[in-house]
This record gives structure tokens, sequence and C-alpha cells, in this order.
């Protein structure tokens, strides 16, 4: 038996409805229905803007990676680069080097090129622009997610080091990272955005899901590692878990202090994570990372995208606001798996926010 919520949960593209654990699996596919106007927030549309932007960052990144591809094909035979793990500390599996590391390069761009391309066409409802339903289609795609989450969370990163800078501490960038090349950089920040989020997401986050289905039977539960597996109780906790993980890990070369600016990214790219899949949350690690990247190339570049991420951001706070008190306010009524029907008192009239 479905309840009232499972049309917007199927519209928002979830793989469960979030309050009775109905499975959508074989049911009609998400295109074909929609979620009506007056269930939108009234700020919606302050991050399409934010959306394009991100679509422009993306291929501008991946545009300076194969234009530079020999560079640093040719920079990397001398580098090494250690294959790790992080069960609570850096774990090396294996280190590359010479043909290896040249292999691997090419693998990320590959990545790099192939999650752009999947983010793209997930979203191909931005293009549709004379589509009545063209906001409540578009708001539910994942380039419209990293738009409005990532000038957010970049915004609110500034303001949070501004603080703690107040209070003396030295929220300074390691030097390390300040000196680099170009195709030092464009190795370190791809292989970042795209290793980081396969160990922190896919391995300490999808991995425990995927048992947790495959305890309770859920049929397929194994492509849960790769995400998309929609939004429950137990995916809320796992991802404020791996978003801490995530924090902490960046400790050892930042110092205590980073651990509260990247918190909030690692909450972003875990909720991407669990609504859309691991592509989603590695276009939002890519680009946060690329400002880096423009930062070698130029530095009017890198101000102009600094610039407008922290604009469109600033116009967003309150969007993300709204959905993340609606968010909170849901966890009462949310599935506690999503992958078995569960009984679960709904109110009459809830004002649910499922997205």
């Amino acid at each position: 038996m479905v309840c009232e919520e499972c049309e917007n949960c199927k519209a928002l593209g979830y793989k469960f409805c979030i309050k009775c654990g109905e499975s959508f699996a074989e049911t009609a596919e998400v295109t074909d229905l929609k979620v009506h106007s007056k269930e939108m927030d009234p700020f919606s549309r302050t991050a399409i803007p934010s959306a394009f932007l991100i679509l422009i960052l993306g291929l501008g990144g991946l545009l300076a990676a194969l234009i530079n591809f020999v560079p640093t094909w040719e920079y990397v035979e001398q580098y090494k680069f250690s294959i790790y793990i992080y069960p609570g500390f850096f774990l090396d599996l294996y280190t590359l080097s010479g043909l290896g590391i040249q292999l691997f390069w090419m693998l990320i761009i590959l990545a790099f090129t192939i999650i752009l391309a999947v983010c793209i066409y997930q979203s191909k409802d931005m293009f549709r622009f004379g589509k009545e339903d063209y906001l409540e289609r578009t708001s539910c795609t994942p380039i419209y997610w990293v738009g409005l989450l990532l000038g957010s969370t970049l915004l609110l990163e500034v303001i949070i080091n501004l603080i703690l800078e107040s209070t003396g501490s030295d929220v300074s960038v390691p030097d390390g990272l300040l000196d680099m090349t170009l195709e030092e950089s464009l190795f370190s920040f791809t292989e970042a955005g795209v290793w980081e989020e396969i160990v922190f997401r896919m391995l300490l986050f999808g991995i425990p899901m995927a048992i947790a289905g495959l305890i309770c039977k859920q049929k397929g539960s194994w492509k849960f590692i790769f995400g998309g597996f929609g939004v429950s109780r137990l995916g809320v906790i796992l991802m404020v878990i791996t978003a801490f993980i995530f924090a902490y890990a960046h400790v050892e070369g930042w110092g205590l202090w980073k651990i509260f600016s990247v918190m909030l990214g690692g909450l972003a790219m875990g909720y991407l994570f669990m609504r859309f899949g691991i592509h989603a949350s590695i276009l939002f690690h890519l680009i946060n990372d690329y400002l880096g990247v423009w930062g070698t190339i130029s530095l009017g570049i890198a101000g102009i995208a600094d610039f407008a991420l922290f604009g469109l951001g600033l116009i967003c706070i309150p969007l993300l606001l709204i959905k993340t008190v609606k968010g909170i306010k849901n966890l009462k009524t949310m599935s506690n798996t999503g992958f078995t029907k569960e009984e679960i008192q709904i109110e009459e009239n809830n004002d649910s926010n499922l997205d």
C-alpha cells in the first residue's frame, strides 16, 4: 500500500518513498511524473543561474584539463601518488609512479568526462525552457542541486573562516597549495575530486548502505555502492558520519580549524551522493577544487569564478536554509532505511519537504 507522498518522491528522482518505504524499481520512469507548482519553495528559481554557472565551470574545467593533458602526462611521470583508503587514518595501499601514474591521470580525466556527460544528460530538463513545468523538473536535476549547494556552502565556509580568524586562529592555506605549477594543480585537484569521493562516499557511505540493503534482502543492493539510493534516516546518519570523517581527514594538512568549514562541503557531497549518485558528488568536488586550478592559470579567471560563485551563493542561501529546516522536520516521518515498508504514522496535511 502506498502513501500520499509516493508520487512526489518519484518525481524528485528518489528510489524509495521517504515516508512509507515503497520501492519504485518496477514503476514508470521518473520523467513521466511531476511535482505541482504549488509545492515549490518560493526561492526555487534563485538556484537556476547557479546551475548554469556550474555547467560553465564544469565544461571549462574539463577543457583546461584536456588542453593541458599532454604537459601534465609528461609531468606526472616523475610524480608519485599513493592509492589509499581512510579507516580513520590514511592507509596507503599502493604507490603509483612512471607509466602507472600516467595511466591513472588518463583514467581520472576519462572519469571527469563521463561524470560531466552523465550529469548534463540527467539535467537535460534545464534546457527545455518552453515547458510549463520547467522549474519543477529543473529543480530535480543534479546540476541544479550542485549549483544550489556549491556557492552556498563556499560562502558559508568563508564566513566560518572569518569568524575563526577573528578569534586568532591561523586559517592560512598551506604553502604547498600556493606554489603549485599548472600541471601539478591539474593532477592534484582532479585526482582529489575523483579519488576522495570514491574513498569517502563510495567506500564509507555506499558500502554500508549496500550491506544494509543486503541484510534487508533488497534486490540489487550492490548498486547502492554508487549512491542514488534515496533519502532515509540511515542515509542521513551515514551522510553526517562520513562528512565528519571527511572533514577530520583534512586536519593533518590544514589544522584543526579546517574541520569546521570542510564539514559543510562533506554534508553537501553526501547529500548529492545519497540523492543522485557518485557522479553528482564528484562534480561538486571537482568544481570546488578547480578554483585552485584557475588560480594557477590566471588570477583574473579565478577571481571571476570566485565572485560569481559567492554572489550566486548569497542568493541561494535562503533557499538552502528553507530546505534544510524542512528536511530536518521531515526526519520524524522518514523511512528508517527505505528498504522495507515500515508502518509510519503520517500526520494529516503534513507539510513535508522532499528535496
